[in-house]
C-alpha cells in the first residue's frame, strides 16, 4: 500500500514539473521572435500590429521642385573711374583727420598718401606732353604759339589778319554808338570813338541818343523812337555799340560798357570773319 501511494505521488509530482516546464516553453516561444523583432521597424501594416491597431499614415512627400542652380556671384571689377574716387576720398578723409586731429601719425599717413598721388600726377603730366609732342594734331601751341619769339610772330600775324578783316567788313558794316545823358561812361566811349574815326577814314559811326540828348563828338544824332528796345537790346546798359549791316539790313550787339579800339577790332573781326570755335 506504501509503495503503490509512492509511486501516484511520483507520477503526480512528475505531472506537475511536466506542467510547468510547458508554460515556459510556450512564453519562450513567444518571447523570442519579439526579441529577435525588436528592432525592426514596426508601423503601419507590420504583421505585428494586429488587427485592432489604427494609426495615421504619414501623407506623402510633395515632389521636389527643380530649385533654381545658385551661381556664385562675382563682384564686378572696379573701374579706373571707381578707383579714382576711392582715392579722392581717401586722401579728404585724411586731410579732415590731420585737421581735426594734428596728431603726428595723423599728418605723416595724409602727407605720404598725398605725396603718392602728387608723383601719380607728375607721371600723368609728363606723359601727356610727349604724347602732344608726338601727335601734332593734338598740340594746340602749334596755330598760337606760347613760347616768345612764336607769339610775337603769331600776334603780329594776326593783327594784319585782323586789320585786313575789318576793312572788308566795313565795306558793308558800320556800328551804331547808343548814349544817354544818364550814363556815366557814354562821354568816355565818345572819346574812343571819335579818335578811332579819326584813325580810320573807313569806318562809319552813328550816334543814337535815347533821351534827345547830345554829346561834343556826335552833335547830330538819331534820336530813338523805341526801336532800340523793340530789337530786343537793353536799355538799361548804356553805353552800347551795336553792329549792323546794310546789306543784310541785320544788327548784332557788339559790345556794352566801355571798351578800347583794339577790343572793338577784335569782335568785329571774330563776328564777321570766323566760325564759332574757330579761333580757339
Amino acid at each position: 500500500m506504501t509503495d503503490k501511494i509512492y509511486l501516484i505521488s511520483n507520477k503526480y509530482l512528475v505531472f506537475t514539473k511536466y506542467r510547468i516546464f510547458s508554460k515556459y516553453l510556450i512564453f519562450a516561444i513567444y518571447l523570442i521572435p519579439s526579441i529577435l523583432l525588436a528592432d525592426w521597424n514596426v508601423g503601419c501594416g507590420d504583421i505585428y500590429s494586429g488587427w485592432h491597431y489604427y494609426c495615421d499614415e504619414e501623407p506623402p512627400a510633395p515632389p521636389k521642385v527643380n530649385e533654381p542652380i545658385k551661381q556664385a556671384i562675382t563682384k564686378p571689377a572696379k573701374t579706373a573711374r571707381d578707383q579714382l574716387k576711392e582715392v579722392q576720398e581717401k586722401l579728404e578723409e585724411l586731410k579732415a583727420r590731420a585737421v581735426m586731429e594734428p596728431t603726428e601719425e595723423n599728418l605723416r599717413d595724409y602727407m605720404s598718401f598725398q605725396y603718392e598721388q602728387l608723383n601719380r600726377a607728375t607721371k600723368f603730366s609728363d606723359q601727356w606732353q610727349r604724347v602732344v609732342w608726338a601727335n601734332p594734331n593734338l598740340d594746340a601751341t602749334i596755330n598760337r604759339p606760347v613760347n616768345k619769339l612764336g607769339k610775337e610772330a603769331w600776334i603780329d600775324n594776326q593783327l594784319a589778319n585782323i586789320e585786313l578783316s575789318i576793312k572788308e567788313a566795313l565795306k558793308n558794316n558800320g556800328l551804331y554808338f547808343v548814349f544817354s545823358q544818364k550814363c556815366d561812361f557814354c562821354a568816355v566811349q565818345s572819346k574812343i570813338l571819335n579818335e578811332w574815326q579819326k584813325l580810320d577814314n573807313n569806318i562809319t559811326i552813328i550816334g543814337v541818343s535815347l533821351d534827345k540828348s547830345i554829346l561834343p563828338e556826335f552833335p547830330t544824332p538819331i534820336h530813338d523812337n523805341g526801336n532800340f528796345v523793340r530789337a530786343g537790346l537793353n536799355p538799361d546798359k548804356l553805353p552800347a555799340i551795336i553792329l549792323y549791316n546794310s546789306k543784310t539790313q541785320s544788327i548784332t550787339p557788339l559790345t556794352y560798357g566801355v571798351q578800347a579800339i583794339d577790343e572793338l577790332k577784335n569782335r568785329i573781326y571774330t563776328i564777321t570773319s570766323l566760325k564759332v570755335g574757330e579761333g580757339y
